[in-house]
């Protein structure tokens, strides 16, 4: 698979991530063909910025296409705080993602860990050009509301979230939908048996 196809698939797939947390991604975002994405990709405009209205409990994201081979830790911060710096809204800090066609070292990923560079995010280009969740053995995985959280802890009778069957932070799921610590998701599956039933999760 070229390098093409591989950001034609992922840009949609990143397109259908963020829909699926809740950002409301409009359909000229996409690209519907390949020769519209080498146009974007050879003038280097293949980046954008995910809005969001006052309304909405979200952060703006803006998602970055890193398409160097080689990217320097001291270069990726220096990229991280030049965009946070030209798109900052109304004083609110966008999210950065960043896409990285090579696949980025330990040194790289450590970024995120100290404290000014937390939330935002990383992924390798070839791990996004499939859509996880589209694939017929991966069930639906839905981020539920503290009141749900709520009524989920007493319909089970414990007193702590903590004591539901946990998902790490590092989960491809928990990734995808962007899940903290503490969020609790319900998986939805079906059985030839006993139909459509509920397990759940909590992230660690």
């Amino acid at each position: 698979m070229d390098d093409i196809e591989k950001l034609f698939r992922a840009r949609r797939n990143v397109l259908d991530m963020m829909n699926d947390r809740g950002y409301n991604i409009s359909p000229e975002l996409y690209i519907s063909t390949k020769e519209e994405l080498k146009r974007k990709y050879y003038a280097k405009t293949l980046d954008l910025m995910v809005h969001v209205s006052p309304k909405d409990k979200l952060q703006p994201v803006f998602i970055k296409w890193v398409i160097a081979i080689k990217t320097k830790p001291n270069a990726v911060k220096e990229m991280i705080d030049t965009i946070q710096s030209q798109h900052a809204e109304d004083d609110i800090t966008p999210k950065i993602m960043l896409i990285f066609k090579t696949k980025p070292n330990t040194n790289i990923l450590k970024i995120l860990k100290e404290k000014e560079y937390k939330g935002n995010e990383m992924f390798w280009l070839n791990n996004l050009v499939i859509n996880i969740t589209q694939h017929f053995l991966v069930p639906k995985h839905e981020k539920i509301t503290e009141d749900e959280v709520k009524k989920l802890m007493m319909e089970l009778y414990i007193t702590n979230r903590l004591h539901l069957p946990l998902m790490l932070k590092t989960d491809p799921i928990a990734r995808y939908l962007d899940l903290s610590s503490g969020d609790v998701v319900r998986i939805t599956r079906f059985s030839p048996t006993s139909g459509q039933y509920y397990s759940y999760r909590v992230v660690k």
